[in-house]
């Protein structure tokens, strides 16, 4: 369920939105991740890009 304004949640409920409307939009979710979150040296989002 989508709630409040996507970018203020959580980055992954616009890429929800976005394979709702057209899966091949943004790819996979691995290589969408990897390009549009920050991670720390364990591998755990700290930020967006």
């Amino acid at each position: 369920m989508l709630t409040g304004t996507p970018l203020e949640n959580r980055i992954d409920e616009i890429y929800s939105i976005a394979q709702a409307i057209d899966p091949r939009l943004l790819g996979p979710l691995f290589r969408f991740n990897r390009e549009f979150y920050t991670l720390d040296k364990h591998g755990r989002p700290v930020g967006y890009r």
